[in-house]
């Protein structure tokens, strides 16, 4: 399977519009407000996902390194 997609996880509904339109014509782009759904989304999706984009803020500041640690430890995303 071709790794097509970039997922962004942001809780900015602007930033994710702003981002979509940049990326869209370069890649299926797939945008997630939570860190919940981020990492649904991740796990579904795994093999199409070329990267993440992260924000670091997310829901409140620094939120958004304790998203990272979670796809660093878990056994599905840890390769990514």
């Amino acid at each position: 399977m071709i790794r097509d997609t970039l997922l962004v996880i942001d809780d900015s509904e602007l930033d994710l519009a702003i981002l979509n339109e940049i990326f869209k014509h370069h890649f299926r782009v797939v945008c997630e407000m939570d860190a919940r759904r981020g990492l649904t989304a991740l796990k579904h999706d795994k093999a199409r996902i070329c990267a993440v984009l992260l924000d670091i803020c997310l829901g409140r500041r620094g939120a958004g390194f304790a998203v990272l640690h979670q796809f660093q430890v878990n056994q599905e995303t840890s390769d990514l």
